[in-house]
């Protein structure tokens, strides 16, 4: 069986030498900030070719439609100016 990991979001993501870097963090259990709440700590690397990043950014896209279609999520009105 493979272990899964489970994260809270990504914390930076950065390109470097022809490929993608994503800090995936979690909320410390120990450390908190000014107001008190967790911090965010790394807990793993994701590290893939800018062809992977970009078949990964549109099948997020594509589950992020299906959210928004099912009424998961709603979409933000333009800004108006």
């Amino acid at each position: 069986m493979i272990p899964e990991v489970f994260v809270e979001g990504v914390g930076e993501i950065s390109f470097n030498l022809g490929m993608v870097r994503m800090n995936l963090v979690g909320l410390s259990q120990t450390e908190k900030d000014d107001k008190g709440n967790p911090k965010p700590e790394d807990r793993q690397q994701v590290i893939m070719s800018l062809r992977g990043f970009l078949v990964s950014l549109a099948a997020m896209q594509n589950m992020a439609d299906k959210l928004t279609e099912a009424g998961v999520l709603k979409k933000k009105a333009p800004d108006v100016k």
